[in-house]
């Protein structure tokens, strides 16, 4: 007898997993008590394996992944291939058996006799995919009983036939992403009779149907002996399914206006329990304090970093962050325009899953037809079509000079574009397709900020009847033979301006600076299907963004802005296969995220750079870094950041130093 855990089965007959786990042979019913294999997960960092204990399932899933970072461990290109072969190996030693994943759906329903109600056996049920063609086939079972399985989301047609009866045809069945329970209403099928019928269409409420009349009945409205053809009307209500989710169409997610850079993570926010993160700093990954977001969004209460991402069943997970793996300004992997369906699952959803409490965020990309579609957009936004924030006024600074001067504000400022396209069709009618999306997004502006700096009668020291400057201390003390050095108390100040906006939130000691966010990026996605077989679908995808942007200020500081270049890459691929009793889902997938900070004006490294800044007799020399050379520095040297309560942060956090770094995810 095979063991229950941590075990591949031998499969000698078509029943023997359902034998093994308790279920009668045909049933409808697919490894809904299957206890899961051990769940592997191996990171680079640790340099360990860490094998958890078996956990009860509705479904059977052994999960490979290995994340690598080049910034804290540097094990070489032998390492990431002897990580890329073994895991690769455990995938393909792995059978997933399940009713239904991240990526497919599954549909079951029932046939009955129209004159007694009786469920009818070993009737032919063929499901047909609309948008390509292709066919699946099921018998119902001795209580009239079907089930579909690993069905991609997308609108079916249902036929069923058996000897002596007339066929029944449904169409118009919408199979949504990873609903597992969908439940097509009854088939009532007539025995055929002997005396003459006639087939004519019936139209009640807009909903047109063609139903078989007896032609020997008199009268205006003659008996109807059977419907042959009639739209679907998919049962939204199970019993069979608990989870809670909320399922966004492609008809709904090109259409529905988002604000700024339309992304579909923001659909998210329609669905009940989930709203924004609070306190969050923008779109990316948040690699330090005041930098990126604090997560795409919090789910009934849980933090923002607590969610699951994937896409078509394949890893999307900044492994060091906790939110998707993104850019500063693509912040999803795919277009929105190349998206078929997008889904969040807030509650209740099976162990298969795991890693997160907080959701499970699945999203499926479009694949081609038989007929060759496409389509270009444009979205365009601008300042001229946007009201003034009441709290952004005009502004110039007109007392600092050089590097410390705060630049001017027109009162709005800011335009952004994409531009894309999407095209899918066949390479082989009826079993190879092609889909492709490509999107260049632009986004160009400014942003004002306030801060608090020391007013100018606050940079020395007061007495008790008397005013020094920090530049006439030095004299103030020499003349009471008080020793003292003022290239400190000179270096600091000279990091600080002068105030430059008394009407602004500060009052005399409000300093307004203007910094622009340009950012450009570009998002690209290829994806192919290819049906072996009505048992068998193969598909591969593959998906990039790149995008360079610059934050203007970063942990509420002043003179901190940051130039970003983010890079990330997916491919994944997927083979779905269905036997008699049971399916089998394989997924590969490897991530990669490049992530890093060029400097920038204002950088940390050019603090005091300034040759008004720079004292004679004190640090001067230039400093080289793999990013360049930088100075000569003046009185402060090269420093980060600098904090002097009660006023406002200069510089950028020590963690946010020009950087780079490669995340690599299996």
């Amino acid at each position: 007898m095979p063991r229950r855990h941590g075990t591949i089965l031998p499969l000698s007959s078509p029943q023997a997993p359902l034998r093994l786990f308790g279920l009668p042979p045909h049933s409808p019913s697919i490894a809904h008590d299957i206890n899961p294999k051990p769940w592997l997960s191996w990171k680079r960092r640790s340099r360990g394996l860490k094998t958890f204990p078996p956990m009860t399932s509705k479904s059977c899933v052994t999960h490979f992944r290995s994340c690598a970072s080049e910034t804290t461990d540097n094990f070489g290109v032998r390492g990431i291939r002897i990580q890329s072969l073994l895991a690769i190996a455990l995938l393909l030693l792995c059978t997933v058996v399940r009713a239904a994943d991240t990526l497919t759906g599954e549909a079951r329903g029932e046939i009955q006799d129209i004159e007694n109600d009786q469920p009818i056996d070993s009737a032919s049920v063929t499901l047909t995919n609309t948008d390509r063609g292709w066919k699946k086939q099921a018998q119902s079972d001795a209580n009239g009983n079907y089930v579909f399985i690993q069905l991609e989301p997308g609108n079916y047609s249902v036929l069923a036939e058996k000897d002596e009866y007339y066929s029944s045809e449904r169409t118009d069945i919408l199979i949504r992403l990873n609903t597992p329970k969908v439940v097509i209403p009854p088939f009532k099928l007539r025995k055929r009779v002997t005396t003459p019928t006639r087939q004519i269409t019936v139209t009640s409420e807009g909903i047109s149907r063609n139903v078989l009349i007896d032609a020997t009945s008199a009268g205006p409205s003659p008996a109807v002996l059977a419907t042959l053809n009639e739209p679907g009307q998919t049962a939204l209500a199970s019993t069979l399914d608990s989870t809670i989710r909320a399922n966004f169409e492609a008809a709904l997610i090109h259409v529905l206006p988002l604000r700024g850079v339309r992304s579909f993570d923001q659909l998210a926010l329609f669905a009940p329990g989930v709203f924004r993160v609070p306190f969050s700093s923008g779109e990316g990954p948040a690699v330090g304090i005041g930098v990126g977001t604090a997560g795409q969004f919090a789910v009934n209460g849980m933090r923002g970093r607590s969610n699951n991402f994937t896409v078509d069943g394949s890893d999307n997970n900044d492994e060091d962050i906790g939110v998707r793996r993104q850019g500063f300004l693509s912040a999803t992997p795919q277009t929105s325009e190349s998206v078929e369906e997008f889904q969040v699952v807030t509650a209740a959803w099976t162990a298969e899953f795991g890693r997160n409490a907080g959701s499970v965020v699945n999203a499926v990309s479009r694949s081609g037809r038989n007929r060759l579609h496409g389509s270009v957009y444009g979205l365009f936004t601008n300042d001229a079509f946007d009201a003034r924030n009441y709290f952004d006024q005009a502004f110039t600074d007109t007392i600092n000079k050089g590097a410390q001067n705060g630049g001017s504000f027109p009162g709005k400022d800011n335009s952004s574009q994409q531009i894309g396209g999407v095209l899918g069709g066949p390479l082989r009618e009826d079993r190879l397709f092609y889909f492709l999306s490509a999107e260049r997004q632009r986004v160009r502006g400014s942003t004002l900020r306030h801060f608090v700096v020391p007013a100018k009668d606050e940079r020395g020291l007061k007495t008790s009847n008397a005013f020094i400057p920090v530049d006439e201390l030095g004299k103030f003390f020499q003349e009471r033979f008080i020793p003292y050095s003022d290239i400190a108390g000179k270096g600091v100040f000279s990091l600080y301006p002068l105030p430059n906006n008394r009407y602004g939130p500060f009052g005399a000691h409000t300093y307004s600076e203007v910094k622009r966010h340009d950012a450009d990026g570009t998002v690209f996605s290829y994806k192919s299907d290819y049906y072996l077989s009505s048992k068998h679908s193969l598909a591969g995808r593959y998906n990039l963004t790149d995008d360079h942007a610059l934050l203007p200020f970063t942990s509420d500081a002043f003179h901190s802005s940051l130039g970003t270049a983010t890079r990330t890459q997916n491919i994944s691929l997927f083979l779905n296969s269905r036997f008699e009793n049971f399916g089998s889902g394989l997924r590969i997938s490897y991530g990669r995220t490049q992530l890093g900070f060029p400097p920038q004006n204002s950088s940390p490294f050019l603090f005091g750079s300034d040759v008004s800044n720079r004292l004679s007799g004190f640090v001067t020399q230039p400093i080289d870094t793999p990013y360049g050379r930088f100075g000569p520095f003046g009185s402060t040297g090269a420093i980060g950041q600098l904090m002097i309560l009660p006023y406002s942060t200069v510089g950028i956090d020590v963690f946010n130093f020009p950087q780079g770094r490669v995340d690599n995810t299996y």
